[in-house]
């Protein structure tokens, strides 16, 4: 089966759960039919994104012969080298290094795949040139234990997805006997690999693109009635593939993933019996007093590339379909016709009319969603406002707007590689005012956070009381996974809240899942406390947000060497630094919580958040001692942000508080006429511009000092 390399690209994203993810390779550009290009691809802006934003690094234990005792002593291994005599010793020592497990394993995918002969010349430099910027990290022989031994968490998340894609090359990746160089096993002929990666694909898009249902794998128990305890442990879990609930509603899909969905028997073609046999188990035991579970309906989808199919039956009150999904098409289609699966009930049709024609729409379960749509047709004579052609970038996800259809304004929503086209009856300035006045539903626009559902809270929190799993008490493990993803989707409702501008509710919702994190989590804890900080810091609250910081100063007291835990206190402090200048005016306050920041510092002199935290928290003190008139001080933190900034050169966050510090001891300096002073901080600045001349942030800085410097020098002279 030969799908499209742009469409497997996008199964992994979705399988993955990386669809935020799916915009660091324009596979639309991509023009190779090669697998291994497109991972070389992926990997080589994958690695540009982490070597702009800093590698990770973590403290790596290195053992040294020296003189005396430096860190922990490892006195067997000075005696059998007989090295105490000469007063030297061998010691332990933890050094922040860029070697460790996940550096590593990008490192040597990176490796493996300048050794394969068939990736294209032009990826290949490209793959050598990144290779060559890596700092000094050891390759290693790569093993599938390593991937589980990796601990992501949220300062190192942003590897999760390039680590897939290291897993999955080298997973395909082996030796030619004959030339000693590698090869890549193409896995989309892999049936069993595929099959797994089409269900969980199948799954997280349901998941994603839709929130009628609730989406998930079952367990469902078994009807038999056992005679004894040693007969129902003989019977095996049956599980679904995909599961889909709605109060009302409820579709059970299995996914199967054949070369051939039908068998041939005497030259006739018929399903497969056990797929049938599966399903309709599934449906029988499923049955419960609930309503629809009587009504339950049952899909087996099949992915073709070629022609499609879809055979519908019904058994007592189940619908039953038998259907293809063509996955050898545009990826917006696809997606349309995954959204119509679910659409409607047996029998029923729902019907969506072009706001310029009339006639229906080819897929109303997805036009439903947009407000005064526009058919293919009818929008095809679409003009701009110059009367041009409509220009949009796919993988920008914008274009122009309004366009015109036969002198009628219309908005367009650019997404998914196209474009959907909205009739204007209000005549709307832009496409925000259009979204509001015609009821365009939030969670289909980019870059919005969905609503905080709070019924859905209710349900996790009643899960979590009550550990309401799906699952036999022997599945300890399991049970545990289903705890740590609910507690997940509650951190995530937070995150949601503050997003939406709900800094109390999020702060509260941050506050019940403390309730849920067990002792032993310390980092998660820390992580939940700087969140319930910031959204009080950013609620004005400051009082309650003092008193939860205590609460994480006292965890970071409890464990002084852990990164993570010291960074979200970082933060933390950071925060509160800037609430008790700004909301709560107490410069004092202020200068007291920014002393415990630095303190910080020498601790994890290496740890870019730190010093991210702590460059930020000097621009803040900057400011108040700048407009107290105290510019001895000012300056004194000025040299603690260039020392900050020179251990960091190329870091484009700490340089541009950097910036924002010299901008704004510079503003200090004009506004009570220091001229000299304000120069020199100005060609500072200046020269700090010309290190990141491509950055637009740290140019705007540049021009708005430079007017401001100007607009004073005029008013000065006018007094005069």
């Amino acid at each position: 089966m030969q799908i499209p390399i742009q469409n497997i690209y996008y199964l992994l994203c979705y399988a993955w759960n990386k669809l935020d993810e799916s915009d660091i390779v324009n596979v639309k550009a991509i023009s190779t039919t090669n697998l291994i290009d497109l991972f070389a691809k992926i990997l080589i802006n994958s690695t540009a994104r982490l070597l702009k934003q800093g590698l990770d690094r973590n403290y790596v234990e290195h053992e040294y012969i020296v003189n005396g005792i430096k860190g922990k002593l490892n006195l067997s291994a000075s005696v059998k080298q007989n090295i105490l005599p000469s007063s030297k010793t061998i010691c332990l020592c933890d050094e922040f290094d860029y070697n460790i497990l996940h550096n590593q394993i990008l490192k040597t995918t990176i490796s493996k795949l300048l050794k394969v002969n068939n990736l294209d010349k032009n990826l290949k430099s490209e793959l050598r040139h990144h290779f060559q910027k890596l700092p000094p990290i050891s390759e290693i022989r790569i093993r599938n234990s390593h991937f589980k031994q990796i601990r992501l968490h949220r300062n190192n998340y942003h590897y999760d997805f390039v680590l897939k894609v290291c897993q999955i090359v080298n997973e395909n990746l082996f030796i030619d006997e004959s030339s000693g160089d590698y090869k890549f096993k193409d896995f989309t002929r892999n049936d069993k690999a595929m099959a797994r990666l089409f269900e969980d694909f199948v799954r997280n898009f349901y998941n994603i693109e839709q929130s009628d249902f609730k989406v998930k794998r079952e367990n469902i128990k078994w009807k038999f009635v056992s005679e004894s305890e040693a007969d129902s442990r003989m019977l095996p879990i049956m599980q679904t593939d995909i599961s889909l609930y709605s109060s009302t509603r409820k579709i059970i899909i299995d996914t199967k993933y054949y070369k051939d969905a039908f068998n041939t028997r005497f030259s006739q073609e018929k399903f497969n019996s056990t797929n049938m046999y599966q399903l309709f188990s599934y449906l029988k035991n499923q049955e419960s007093d609930l309503e629809i579970t009587k009504t339950c309906e049952g899909i087996l989808l099949y992915p073709t590339v070629e022609n499609g199919f879809k055979f519908c039956y019904k058994y007592e009150s189940h619908k039953i379909i038998i259907m293809s999904i063509n996955l050898n098409q545009d990826w917006y289609d696809i997606r349309n016709d995954l959204l119509e699966i679910i659409s409607y009930r047996y029998g029923a049709k729902m019907q969506v009319k072009c706001s310029f024609c009339g006639n229906d729409m080819d897929n109303p379960n997805f036009s439903k969603n947009y407000p005064n749509i526009v058919c293919r047709k009818c929008e095809s004579p679409s003009v701009n406002s110059n009367g041009e052609i409509p220009q949009f970038d796919s993988m920008g996800d914008f274009g122009d707007n309004p366009v015109y259809i036969n002198g009628a304004k219309c908005w367009r929503r650019y997404k998914f590689g196209g474009f959907i086209t909205m009739r204007d009856d209000f005549n709307c300035e832009n496409l925000d005012e259009f979204y509001d006045r015609s009821g365009f539903m939030k969670r289909y626009m980019q870059d919005v956070p969905n609503p905080i559902d709070v019924s859905k809270i209710n349900r996790l929190l009643s899960q979590l009381d009550n550990d309401q799993m799906d699952v036999k008490d022997s599945e300890a493990r399991q049970r545990e996974e289903d705890r740590s993803k609910l507690l997940n989707e509650y951190f995530e409702m937070g995150v949601t809240a503050s997003h939406n501008g709900e800094f109390e509710e999020s702060a509260l919702i941050f506050i019940k899942t403390l309730e849920y994190i067990n002792n032993s989590q310390h980092c998660e804890k820390a992580q939940i406390l700087f969140n319930i900080v910031t959204g009080y810091c950013k609620a004005g609250n400051f009082p309650t947000a003092a008193e939860y910081l205590s609460k994480l100063n006292s965890l970071s007291d409890e464990h002084p060497d852990n990164i993570v835990i010291n960074e979200e206190n970082a933060k933390g402090l950071c925060n509160i630094v800037k609430a008790a200048y700004y909301e709560a005016g107490d410069v004092p306050r202020a200068i007291s919580y920014f002393s415990d920041l630095t303190s910080i510092v020498p601790r994890f002199s290496q740890n870019i958040e730190i010093n991210l935290a702590t460059a930020n928290g000097v621009v803040t003190i900057i400011k108040a001692y700048g407009r107290n008139g105290d510019f001895s001080k000012a300056d004194s933190c000025l040299s603690d942000l260039t020392s900050i900034a020179s251990r960091f050169p190329h870091n484009i966050e700490i340089n541009r508080a950097m910036v924002n510090g010299l901008f704004n001891i510079f503003i200090s300096y004009i506004n009570v006429g220091n001229f000299p002073e304000a120069s020199i901080h100005l060609e500072s600045l200046k020269r700090l511009v010309d290190t990141f001349s491509d950055n637009t942030y740290i140019q705007n800085t540049l021009t708005k000092a430079f007017e401001h410097y100007q607009q004073k020098i005029e008013k000065d002279s006018r007094q005069t």
